[in-house]
Protein backbone atom coordinates (compact mmCIF):
# COMPACT_ATOMS: atom_id res chain seq x y z
CA UNK A 1 0.00 0.00 0.00
CA UNK A 2 2.78 2.52 0.83
CA UNK A 3 4.56 1.83 -2.82
CA UNK A 4 0.84 2.43 -4.52
CA UNK A 5 0.19 5.17 -2.47
CA UNK A 6 2.91 7.25 -4.06
CA UNK A 7 4.19 8.90 -0.90
CA UNK A 8 0.68 10.86 -0.48
CA UNK A 9 -0.58 9.91 3.00
CA UNK A 10 -4.27 10.97 1.87
CA UNK A 11 -3.79 7.91 -0.37
CA UNK A 12 -2.04 5.63 1.86
CA UNK A 13 -4.82 6.28 4.61
CA UNK A 14 -7.50 5.70 2.07
CA UNK A 15 -5.81 2.56 1.02
CA UNK A 16 -5.38 1.11 4.19
CA UNK A 17 -9.34 2.62 5.74
CA UNK A 18 -10.92 0.97 2.50
CA UNK A 19 -8.77 -2.37 2.74
CA UNK A 20 -9.70 -2.75 6.36
CA UNK A 21 -13.88 -1.83 5.94
CA UNK A 22 -13.69 -4.20 3.11
CA UNK A 23 -12.20 -6.81 5.63
CA UNK A 24 -14.62 -5.94 8.42
CA UNK A 25 -17.63 -6.30 5.98
CA UNK A 26 -16.69 -9.64 5.02
CA UNK A 27 -15.88 -10.58 8.76
CA UNK A 28 -11.63 -10.74 8.69
CA UNK A 29 -9.62 -10.14 11.09
CA UNK A 30 -7.11 -9.01 8.76
CA UNK A 31 -6.71 -7.17 5.32
CA UNK A 32 -6.64 -9.96 3.24
CA UNK A 33 -5.77 -9.87 -0.76
CA UNK A 34 -9.17 -9.26 -2.00
CA UNK A 35 -9.60 -6.48 0.22
CA UNK A 36 -5.75 -5.03 -1.21
CA UNK A 37 -7.05 -5.36 -4.95
CA UNK A 38 -10.63 -3.66 -3.72
CA UNK A 39 -9.00 -1.14 -2.00
CA UNK A 40 -6.90 -0.70 -5.33
CA UNK A 41 -9.11 -0.70 -7.78
CA UNK A 42 -11.47 2.24 -5.56
CA UNK A 43 -8.47 4.90 -5.42
CA UNK A 44 -7.82 3.31 -9.35
CA UNK A 45 -11.07 4.78 -10.45
CA UNK A 46 -10.80 7.70 -8.30
CA UNK A 47 -7.59 9.06 -10.84
CA UNK A 48 -9.14 7.87 -13.73
CA UNK A 49 -11.96 10.06 -13.50
CA UNK A 50 -9.24 13.31 -12.54
CA UNK A 51 -7.81 12.12 -16.22
CA UNK A 52 -10.85 13.59 -18.22
CA UNK A 53 -11.57 16.67 -20.45
CA UNK A 54 -12.43 20.02 -18.42
CA UNK A 55 -13.73 22.89 -19.44
CA UNK A 56 -12.51 26.19 -18.39
CA UNK A 57 -14.05 29.07 -19.64
CA UNK A 58 -13.74 29.03 -23.09
CA UNK A 59 -10.93 26.64 -22.96
CA UNK A 60 -11.52 22.72 -23.47
CA UNK A 61 -8.36 21.11 -21.68
CA UNK A 62 -8.64 17.15 -23.18
CA UNK A 63 -8.20 13.85 -21.89
CA UNK A 64 -5.90 13.22 -24.39
CA UNK A 65 -3.39 15.79 -23.80
CA UNK A 66 -3.50 14.73 -19.82
CA UNK A 67 -2.22 11.23 -21.12
CA UNK A 68 0.41 12.21 -23.31
CA UNK A 69 2.01 14.45 -21.25
CA UNK A 70 1.64 11.84 -17.91
CA UNK A 71 3.28 9.05 -20.82
CA UNK A 72 6.19 11.37 -21.61
CA UNK A 73 6.85 12.14 -18.13
CA UNK A 74 6.73 8.13 -17.30
CA UNK A 75 8.89 7.37 -19.72
CA UNK A 76 11.58 10.16 -19.57
CA UNK A 77 14.56 8.97 -17.65
CA UNK A 78 15.12 12.93 -16.09
CA UNK A 79 11.71 13.00 -14.80
CA UNK A 80 11.39 16.76 -15.12
CA UNK A 81 8.61 18.30 -16.64
CA UNK A 82 7.71 22.08 -18.09
CA UNK A 83 4.90 23.50 -16.41
CA UNK A 84 2.40 24.42 -18.48
CA UNK A 85 -1.22 24.37 -17.48
CA UNK A 86 -2.27 20.76 -18.09
CA UNK A 87 0.59 19.62 -16.07
CA UNK A 88 -0.28 22.27 -13.09
CA UNK A 89 -3.62 20.62 -13.48
CA UNK A 90 -2.13 17.37 -12.97
CA UNK A 91 0.08 18.59 -10.08
CA UNK A 92 -3.12 19.95 -8.20
CA UNK A 93 -4.54 16.46 -8.66
CA UNK A 94 -1.76 14.79 -8.13
CA UNK A 95 -1.27 12.72 -11.33
CA UNK A 96 2.25 14.01 -11.14
CA UNK A 97 3.84 14.45 -8.03
CA UNK A 98 7.52 16.28 -6.77
CA UNK A 99 10.00 14.60 -4.79
CA UNK A 100 12.22 16.00 -2.32
CA UNK A 101 11.90 19.12 -2.95
CA UNK A 102 13.95 19.33 -6.45
CA UNK A 103 12.77 18.97 -9.78
CA UNK A 104 12.04 15.99 -9.90
CA UNK A 105 8.56 14.84 -10.52
CA UNK A 106 6.97 11.44 -11.66
CA UNK A 107 3.47 10.09 -12.18
CA UNK A 108 1.56 8.44 -9.53
CA UNK A 109 2.24 4.74 -9.26
CA UNK A 110 -1.82 4.37 -9.75
CA UNK A 111 -2.02 6.50 -12.31
CA UNK A 112 1.23 4.66 -13.98
CA UNK A 113 -1.22 1.49 -13.76
CA UNK A 114 -3.84 3.33 -15.45
CA UNK A 115 -1.19 4.32 -18.26
CA UNK A 116 0.14 0.70 -18.33
CA UNK A 117 -3.66 -0.42 -18.83
CA UNK A 118 -3.75 1.82 -21.83
CA UNK A 119 -0.87 0.61 -23.68
CA UNK A 120 1.04 3.92 -22.90
CA UNK A 121 3.87 3.15 -21.61
CA UNK A 122 7.25 1.60 -22.90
Amino acid sequence: MILYSGGVLRDLFFLVLEAAENAMDHEREAISEEDWNTAFNSLKRDYNTNIADFRDGDKLYEAETYLKILAELANDSNKQVVNTEEVMHLRSNLCILAYNGQDWTDVHPIVKELLQERGLLN
